[in-house]
């Protein structure tokens, strides 16, 4: 199985903007789909999810492509936390479901 990893400009969750210091999404083909993980890392902004919310995502890779796609969101940290995002459903790169 390999890994694609997709390095993040920009995040929003829910409609708030993010501010980061890493973020990246990684995904690979299973035979029932795409499965795919994320890691948000020195997470801060008053929109921050908490561990457990269900959020809808929207932002833009490195190269300028937009994702979008449903995570659960694990939370660790303080005021810089990282997030750990479990997908949820399929993942939109660039318009289209991967």
């Amino acid at each position: 199985m390999h890994d694609h990893i997709l390095s993040l400009r920009s995040l929003s969750a829910q409609g708030q903007g993010l501010s980061f210091g890493r973020a990246f999404l990684s995904w690979h083909r299973e035979p029932a789909g795409v499965a795919w993980t994320g890691t948000v890392r020195a997470a801060t902004g008053e929109g921050l999810p908490s561990s457990g919310d269900e959020v809808e995502l929207h932002g833009e890779t490195l190269d300028g492509r937009s994702i979008e796609g449903r995570a659960f969101v694990r939370r660790s940290g303080g005021s810089a936390a990282v997030l750990e995002l479990e997908g949820r459903g399929p993942l939109v790169v660039a318009g289209r479901a991967l």
